[in-house]
């Protein structure tokens, strides 16, 4: 009852979008183990881990290689969008702010979606040619309703170089670049 009241909140906060963006709760794959992986990076970034987020919907895109590591987060509690970069990367800076109206974040996550970002597996779970020794790791965490997952990837650009016809790799960079916009990274 609570993921229908929570996709009814979304839908109608935002009356213009309703046949815009919409997804099934039961479309999103969650972990089926208790290990949450990114403990390591929220330590480090001083965030509490997702698994005590109190919002209704929480992505969050961790970054990180030899020149640091940030967390970028996208959050909904009813009526409010909110975005915030924590840690940084060479000499960027950390921030926070209000996200653009309902409507402009329905369709970022109409674009997330379209991804593939909540069925994502593992880079682990790809079979892919070649190998890159050094560059940026990522990893995705999310919180839709009660369901929560996280998945890792790296050198998404890379790999694609040798991999041409892996799909997966394509939504990862596609992914990477909607949090881009959001955040208005270079």
């Amino acid at each position: 009852m609570k993921q229908l009241i929570l996709i009814f909140i979304i839908i109608f906060s935002c009356p213009k979008a309703k046949s815009q963006w919409s997804i099934s709760v039961n479309d999103i794959i969650e972990d089926t183990t208790s290990i949450y992986r990114n403990n390591f990076f929220d330590s480090i970034l001083r965030i509490n881990p997702i698994t005590e987020s109190e919002n209704d919907i929480e992505i969050r895109l961790y970054t990180w290689g030899m020149f640091g590591e940030k967390c970028e987060i996208i959050s909904f509690t009813p009526g409010k969008w909110n975005g915030k970069v924590i840690g940084k990367l060479c000499y960027a800076k950390e921030s926070s702010k209000i996200l653009d109206t309902n409507l402009i974040m329905i369709k970022v996550l109409d674009t997330l979606n379209r991804n593939n970002i909540f069925k994502l597996p593992d880079q682990s779970f790809l079979s892919l040619k070649g190998g890159v020794d050094d560059g940026i790791n990522y990893s995705i965490s999310y919180k839709f309703s009660t369901k929560i997952r996280s998945y890792q990837f790296s050198n998404p650009d890379d790999y694609l170089e040798m991999n041409k016809d892996v799909i997966e790799l394509k939504n990862y960079l596609a992914i990477i670049k909607t949090f881009d916009k959001i955040f208005k990274t270079p």
